[in-house]
């Protein structure tokens, strides 16, 4: 056994891509890792999700540890030490690139919404051959609610954001406080007020310092 994969599932609020096919963020070094952002299947669909939410499947392919490897030939003996740690390790990596993928698109076609992109956790497992999967013991569960014009998803804009995505950078801080600003406007008028005016007191520093 040379390597473990994890997988990790959440729902996520429509970032646009609604009745595109799949988009696939796909990294080969330093580890394999991947997310998928595509329609939700009939089989998968719960009465909790909108039809336009989205499905992230992200792909994690570790080394594991000797005492890990060991464990992985035969499963039925105890979780070694180590293990939780490890798994922890490789969700929030998983976790991180999700996040990412969906906070980029969804600047990079200007679509407004609230600041953290998913909805619901949908499952963190493991796999020793990418066919049979386990739950990843103590699974983190996570249960976020998220939610104009905005541009239709183009093969430019999803290659410019992978692009984004594989150089490990993020939505801008200014869009970011924007998300929120927006999030706010109807429960808290105020403070969607003021995070728009740090946004746009913030745009105008970064024109003039570039003028």
């Amino acid at each position: 056994m040379e390597s473990i994969l994890f997988r990790l599932k959440y729902i996520a609020k429509s970032v646009g891509a609604d009745g595109e096919p799949s988009i696939i963020f796909r990294q080969v070094e330093p580890e394999q890792l991947s997310v998928e952002l595509r329609p939700i299947s009939d089989d998968e669909y719960r009465n909790a999700y909108a039809k336009s939410d989205l499905m992230c499947v992200a792909l994690l392919k570790r080394k594991p540890t000797r005492a890990i490897k060991r464990w992985l030939s035969d499963p039925s003996d105890s979780i070694p030490a180590g293990f939780k740690e490890f798994s922890d390790s490789a969700f929030g990596c998983l976790d991180d690139a999700v996040v990412r993928a969906l906070r980029l698109l969804r600047w990079r076609v200007g679509l407004r919404n609230e600041r953290h992109p998913i909805r619901w956790f949908h499952a963190f497992q493991w796999s020793s051959d990418s066919e049979v999967w386990h739950v990843v013991p103590d699974s983190v569960r996570l249960q976020i609610n998220v939610g104009l014009p905005f541009n239709k998803i183009s093969e430019e804009i999803v290659e410019s954001t992978t692009e984004l995505w594989l150089s490990n950078l993020d939505e801008p801080l200014a869009h970011e406080l924007f998300q929120e600003a927006w999030s706010q406007q109807n429960n808290n008028s105020k403070s969607s007020l003021v995070l728009c005016h740090v946004e746009i007191i913030g745009y105008s520093l970064r024109s003039f310092i570039r003028a």
